[in-house]
């Protein structure tokens, strides 16, 4: 059997990211907001929710999707399961049960490559113009951990733009196809 791996590129995405993608996988990228669609004619809320649209098309094109989303990285998602099953499509999430810290742990034992913008504070990517770094620069993998190791609950404040643009937004982001 043939695997695709899909890129839903939103165009606002670090060109870190897009770098280390290209260079690396063979993906099959698709737009998953609509064309014209920016944070200027926006809001972060209908950005992320165009996404979850987009999600939803792919649940009708695919019979099982991989996604890498894990229960401690936003609080709701600690309400999904590592394995959802839909109507038409499954979704299984091999990473669900890790932690951040037990992800760069991981990274660091088997000295895995990983986007060069982690080194620049940033802890959890989403869109370049509502993310921001949330830690200190580091030099080193083992200096990310050790950061990560002691500011545990942090992870998405570099995202709090997205996270906090509507009351409950991602519990609503969720049940309309976010993931």
């Amino acid at each position: 059997n043939d695997i695709d791996i899909i890129w839903p590129k939103s165009n606002f995405d670090f060109i870190e990211l897009e770098e280390f993608i290209n260079n690396n996988y063979k993906v099959i990228s698709k737009n998953n907001l609509p064309e014209g669609m920016t944070y200027d004619n926006s809001t972060v809320f209908q950005i992320h929710e165009a996404k979850g649209s987009f999600n939803n098309e792919l649940e009708k094109e695919y019979d099982v999707l991989l996604i890498n989303y894990r229960a401690s990285d936003e609080g709701v998602r600690s309400k999904d399961h590592y394995i959802k099953e839909g109507t038409n499509c499954h979704r299984f999430s091999p990473v669900f049960y890790f932690s951040e810290e037990n992800i760069w742990r991981y990274i660091a034992k088997y000295n895995l490559e990983f986007p060069s913008i982690y080194y620049k504070g940033y802890r959890s990517l989403g869109d370049e113009p509502v993310t921001i770094p949330s830690m200190p620069k580091c030099e080193i993998v083992e200096d990310i951990i050790d950061y990560i190791h002691k500011h545990p609950f942090e992870e998405r404040d570099g995202r709090k733009a997205q996270d906090n643009s509507v009351d409950f937004g991602m519990e609503k982001l969720r049940n309309k196809g976010f993931f």
